[in-house]
């Protein structure tokens, strides 16, 4: 289980994802009506995060906050 918790556009995801779990949530990125993930460590009062965005099969997109 990982430490972290990750939204998609479609909705929520669990809490503490395996990385199978993690892996199959990236990889319906793209799909319509699910561009984009943003994981966050648990607890996620230090702000750290990555989000990805992907449009159809083209390449992802990762951000991180600065000072990350």
């Amino acid at each position: 289980m990982l430490a972290i918790t990750v939204a998609t556009e479609s909705g929520p995801a669990p809490t503490r994802p395996s990385a199978d779990e993690l892996a199959t949530l990236l990889r319906r990125i793209g799909a319509d009506g699910d561009h984009f993930a943003v994981a966050e460590r648990i607890p996620g009062a230090d702000q750290v995060f990555l989000q990805t965005r992907r449009e159809g099969d083209g390449p992802f997109a990762e951000r991180l906050p600065s000072g990350a």
